[in-house]
């Protein structure tokens, strides 16, 4: 049904209703972000079921999280006295740099590529971290690899240097961006504040 409509709604359940819903355009051989995600069954990435409907058109994901890994991050420092976290936080910190490389990992295993890995796209629930938004993920499990090129849209904070030349990039870039991410959870449990990394970007480059 999805595939022979030249227009879908996101951010919706009713294809037709609600005057909230938005359309988004994709070409006929485009993949569709759902169905990229709808294989993944449930993990790391939280747990994704479909149901297929001639009327609606549904993507039921679970759970809804506590707050995002910004969030999260954001808090600690601003809470934080005297560079010292509460031992709770220095756990659960520790244990998702494993979670998390183990998460990307099985995404790349299933020859998906996020494309997008920044801390606002890692939810946490209940002590667990779950990648989502998967809106600019690819499939390259029916092609010849992960390697795209060209013009994208990015995160340049989070993005590697092949995607911000818009040079040709794969699934390495997906890991250079999570390194990105495990610097700045090494900041907040190192007690410093994300601002201190901004500052010396800006005095010293990034290179």
């Amino acid at each position: 049904f999805v595939k022979a409509q030249s227009l879908v709604l996101t951010k919706s359940i009713d294809l037709e209703k609600g005057e909230h819903g938005r359309h988004g355009h994709f070409s006929k051989d485009e993949p569709l972000p759902f169905e990229i995600k709808g294989k993944l069954g449930s993990g790391g990435f939280s747990q994704v079921d479909r149901i297929l409907n001639p009327v609606f058109l549904g993507l039921i994901m679970s759970p809804v999280a506590d707050t995002d890994l910004a969030k999260y991050l954001k808090g600690i420092a601003s809470s934080t006295s005297a560079g010292l976290l509460p031992v709770e936080d220095i756990t659960n910190l520790r244990s998702y740099f494993g979670c998390l490389a183990n998460a990307l990992q099985y995404l790349h295993e299933q020859s998906i590529r996020h494309k997008d890995i920044k801390p606002q796209n890692i939810l946490i629930e209940s002590g667990n971290v779950l990648f989502t938004d998967f809106g600019l993920s690819r499939n390259f499990q029916d092609t010849t690899g992960s390697t795209t090129s060209g013009m994208t849209y990015m995160t340049p904070r989070y993005s590697a240097p092949e995607v911000a030349a818009y040079d040709a990039r794969n699934t390495s870039a997906d890991i250079w961006s999570l390194g990105c991410v495990f610097l700045e959870m090494t900041l907040t449990l190192k007690g410093l504040n994300l601002c201190y990394m901004d500052e010396f970007f800006e005095r010293t480059g990034t290179r």
